[in-house]
């Protein structure tokens, strides 16, 4: 239930920078949309895998992974 609710999280606040970043950005939004998300998502991904390391790591270090 934690896992999924980090998830969740790391989408929406990944969402609140992509409409902040849109903002402030305009013309490399508007010129390069494809590179723009691109990008964003790439990290958003990073963001995710190492939320996961960590979940991992520290289920695994509590005892509660069997």
């Amino acid at each position: 239930m934690l896992y999924y609710l980090g998830i969740i999280f790391i989408v929406l606040f990944n969402m609140a920078i992509l409409y902040d970043l849109t903002q402030h950005n305009e013309d490399l939004y508007k010129s390069n949309f494809s590179l723009f998300v691109y990008v964003l998502t790439f990290f958003c991904l990073i963001e995710l895998l190492l939320f996961t390391l960590v979940y991992l790591f520290l289920i695994n270090t509590i005892g509660l992974l069997s």
